[in-house]
C-alpha cells in the first residue's frame, strides 16, 4: 500500500513499526510510540491523515483521541480494526489483547469519547468474513463512513488491490 500510494503521488510515511509489536505494554505504549514517530517525522500543525490496520487502527484511535494537541488530523482510516473487540483477544493474557476484549473497560472508555472524532472524516474498512476479527461487525466503528466487504482474509487485508483501491479513493476526497 505504502508503493502505491507514494507513486499516486501521496507523501507516504509508512516505515513505522511499534516495538514490541505484540502489544505487551498496552495501546497507550504504541500510541505514545506514534505520537514520537509523527512528531519527529512531520512539522507540528501540518494536516496528516492516518491508516491503522488491525489493532493499528486502534493506536491511531488512541492517539487522535487522547495524545494528539499538534495535527489537524484530516482522515482516518481503520482497517480490520477491532473497535468493539474480539473474542480472540482472550486467547492470549498480555496488556493490549486484555485491552481489545469485548466490553473492556479500555475500549468502553474509547467508545464513549468520540468527540475528537467528530471534526474528521472517518472511515472503517472491515470484512463479513474476518476469522481474526469476532463477531465481525466489531470493526464497525459507528460513526463516519463504512466499507464492508464481502470477505477478507485479516493478515492480507491491507495488501489487497480492493483494499488499497478503497484507501486511495477515500483519501482522494
Amino acid at each position: 500500500m505504502t508503493n502505491y500510494l507514494k507513486n499516486k503521488g501521496f507523501e507516504v510515511y509508512g516505515d513505522l513499526n511499534l516495538k514490541p509489536s505484540s502489544g505487551k505494554y498496552g495501546i497507550e505504549k504504541q500510541a505514545e510510540q506514534l505520537a514520537l514517530y509523527i512528531k519527529a517525522n512531520i512539522p507540528a500543525g501540518q494536516s496528516i491523515n492516518l491508516i491503522g490496520f488491525s489493532m493499528g487502527g486502534i493506536v491511531t484511535r488512541y492517539f487522535i483521541q487522547y495524545l494528539n494537541q499538534e495535527y489537524r488530523i484530516k482522515h482516518l482510516i481503520t482497517i480490520a480494526s477491532p473497535h468493539h473487540g474480539t473474542v480472540l483477544a482472550h486467547l492470549l493474557n498480555i496488556k493490549s489483547c486484555q485491552q481489545l476484549r469485548p466490553k473492556s473497560d479500555f475500549l468502553n472508555a474509547l467508545n464513549t469519547d468520540y468527540e475528537k472524532l467528530k471534526d474528521i472524516k472517518v472511515t472503517s474498512i472491515w470484512a463479513h468474513y474476518d476469522s481474526m476479527i469476532i463477531p465481525n461487525n466489531s470493526s464497525r466503528l459507528q460513526l463516519g463512513n463504512e466499507i464492508i466487504l464481502p470477505y477478507g482474509i485479516h493478515f492480507i487485508m491491507p495488501m489487497t488491490k480492493v483494499v488499497i483501491k478503497e484507501v486511495e479513493k477515500t483519501l482522494s476526497k
